[in-house]
């Protein structure tokens, strides 16, 4: 068994030159631990945050991660929740729809922002090949800001009021499917994904009542994603497509 706890204070930043002045950004505690567990061919996995945002006077406690995983070295099987990054090029989601994201926070950079998510994953491992096939029963929506207070409420929903997120029924047909086969030559290293489910990011549908009063509602699209991407190295340089 190995584990580590860690203990984060996020500052007070603020904004001072706009009419947004003395509205704070960000304000956050945060205690994040977690946990790993062998036992031959096995391994069990945890991580958790809880977090305190002195914004809003609110705890926020988040499983980040939960799974467990057996390893035969040709094939390995995980389920639970986990996190999986898709695509080769740094800091761009073109192919990386498999997890969703926590767009709440702007001091969060792009790989810390991917969600967990509820999936069952089974890896075949060769020498040259490789694939990793998920089975998604759960959908999980994009963490969005929900307070007029986080600055990126008003960049995504202006003055808005914010309503009904209408999400996808909780049934078997409405399951999400991904598939990722890799390559690895001497020459390049190339990837294929495809993923067939639901867009993590809601369609907004904005209405106006008679008094002026504006507000946003939103419903999750299906969504088909087929992506092809490489790495080729080039003496001390590496070129990612």
């Amino acid at each position: 068994y190995s584990g580590k706890l860690s203990y984060h204070v996020s500052p007070a930043y603020g904004i001072h030159d706009s009419d947004l002045k003395g509205d704070y950004v960000e304000d956050k505690l945060m205690l994040e631990g977690e946990g790993k567990y062998y036992s031959g061919d096995c391994m069990f996995y945890a991580d958790g945050v809880l977090c305190f945002d002195r914004l809003e006077n609110d705890f926020d406690n988040r499983l980040k991660e939960a799974w467990f995983d057996w390893n035969k070295g040709l094939f390995a099987l995980r389920a639970g929740r986990q996190i999986a990054g898709w695509g080769k090029a740094d800091d761009l989601e073109v192919a990386d729809v498999l997890c969703p994201k926590d767009n709440t926070s702007i001091l969060t950079d792009y790989s810390s922002s991917r969600m967990g998510i509820d999936a069952v994953r089974l890896s075949l491992t060769g020498s040259t090949f490789s694939g990793d096939f998920y089975l998604i029963p759960h959908f999980t929506p994009a963490k969005l800001p929900e307070s007029k207070k986080n600055l990126l409420y008003t960049c995504k929903f202006a003055d808005a009021e914010l309503g009904k997120l209408e999400e996808p029924e909780n049934k078997a047909q409405n399951s999400e499917f991904g598939i990722k086969l890799n390559a690895n030559f001497s020459a390049a290293d190339i990837s294929v994904y495809g993923f067939s489910g639901w867009d993590d990011e809601p369609v907004a549908r904005y209405s106006v009542d008679g008094a002026g009063n504006v507000t946003v509602n939103g419903i999750y699209k299906r969504l088909w994603m087929v992506a092809l991407d490489a790495a080729v190295p080039a003496s001390d340089f590496v070129f990612r497509f």
